[in-house]
């Protein structure tokens, strides 16, 4: 499964990167993580945890930064 989706985040590049090359940080955003870990400065791995009404679905998750070297600079 693919999810794409993008939008605008009204802060400076710099405050963004932050978040995204901080574990920690990029986790606390992300609903249903419950642990991420990050394999390289592009990839990162996390444990997710969604509830439903009837049911709870556990799943591990990998994400990987595009176009990295140009978004940065």
């Amino acid at each position: 499964m693919k999810i794409a989706e993008s939008f605008t985040i009204p802060a400076p590049k710099s405050a963004v990167w932050d978040v995204f090359m901080n574990v920690e940080k990029l986790a606390s955003c992300v609903p249903g993580c419950r642990d991420m870990t990050a394999l390289s400065d592009t990839e990162y791995e996390a444990e997710m945890e969604v509830k439903t009404k009837f049911m709870t679905i556990a799943f591990k998750a990998n994400g990987q930064l595009k176009g990295f070297a140009e978004l940065k600079s």
